[in-house]
Parts: structure tokens; sequence; C-alpha cells
């Protein structure tokens, strides 16, 4: 019996993949996600929906006009990191620059399924 609560326990993927994608769409987490690539001065948007139910993909892109790059990158993205991770109510959120060589594509990866109490709570408040 206990094996069966247990396995009743799991949760859907595609579920918290859905789960991701709709939090990720609020107004709210897009104000302070446009909010804190803004403030290191760039530009970005989330270009995918996720592919797992822990990751996600941002392009993002200087808002100079000579395009160039900050050579503080990785010390903003740890920044934005941080940000987005606690709108999204996980501990600490990693990243990684896309296959291919360039900055301009960031995967964040929230580590566990966005939890699904913080998200009811937040819609509620919304």
């Amino acid at each position: 019996m206990k094996n069966i609560r247990i396995y009743e326990s799991f949760e859907d993927e595609d579920e918290n993949i859905e789960i991701l994608k709709s939090h990720l769409a609020n107004p709210v987490f897009r104000k302070e996600f446009d909010r804190a690539f803004s403030e290191r001065s760039m530009d970005a948007d989330i270009v995918e929906n996720p592919e797992s139910e822990t990751e996600f993909i941002v392009e993002c892109w200087p808002k100079s006009f000579d395009g160039a790059v900050s050579n503080r990158i990785s010390y903003q993205i740890d920044e934005i990191a941080k940000i987005l991770g606690s709108e999204l109510g996980v501990g600490e959120m990693s990243w990684r620059f896309g296959p291919g060589g360039g900055v301009s594509r960031i995967i964040f990866d929230i580590g566990q399924p966005i939890n699904r109490d913080m998200v009811k709570v937040k819609n509620m408040i919304m």
C-alpha cells in the first residue's frame, strides 16, 4: 500500500511544464524579468517554450548602440538568476550559455519543478 501512495505522489511532467510556462507568461513575473535585464542595460525575451519542467531559454542583447557585450556579463547573469529565482520561488537557479559559443542565448535551470502551492498563492495575489 505504501508503494501505491508513493507512486501517486509523482507529478506529471507535462503538467509541470504547463505550470512553468504559465508562470513565465504571468505579467508580474514579466515585469520583474524585464526590469532585471533593463537595469543591466540589456533587453531580453523568453524565446522558446520550456522543453523540460525545470529549464527555460532566454535570448538577450545589449542596449548599447554598438552592440558590445559587457565584460561583466557573467556577473550580471548571476544577479539576474538570483532575482528570477526568487520570483519563481526557488532557492538558487543555475544558468549556462546556449550552444554555439554566443552569449545571447541563456538557459536558466530552476533545478526542480515550480512549487504548485506557491503558484496558487501568487495567482490569488495577482
